[in-house]
């Protein structure tokens, strides 16, 4: 299977979810701007040169918490984040956006 197969499959699936609950497009977004968020502190890591091991012991946790946390398994705290990116050289800036007006009901 290709990846055009593989995301044609995935974009049924959303619009199947979608339509069975009206939250979950929210809960999608929020997730992949937190997966888009740990992305780019795994690149600091990587370019820092720390393994996962050492950015751990910067935080007072688990290699395994770190691991969850990079791959968007782990819904962290913002403070956990912060201290994630602290521990790998950056500063997490957060800023507020107007959100998307809901939609109307069919």
């Amino acid at each position: 299977m290709d990846s055009d197969d593989e995301r044609d499959d995935l974009e049924e699936l959303i619009a199947e979810f979608s339509a069975e609950d009206p939250a979950f497009p929210a809960a999608l977004a929020a997730a992949e701007e937190r997966l888009a968020i740990m992305t780019r502190l795994k690149a600091a890591r990587k370019a820092a040169g720390l393994s996962r091991a050492a950015v751990a012991a910067r935080m007072g946790t688990s290699e395994s918490a770190v691991a969850r946390m990079e791959g968007g398994a782990l819904d962290a705290r913002i403070s956990t984040v912060a201290r994630f990116a602290a521990a790998v050289g950056v500063r997490l800036q957060v800023a507020a956006a107007p959100a998307r007006p809901p939609r109307k009901a069919a």
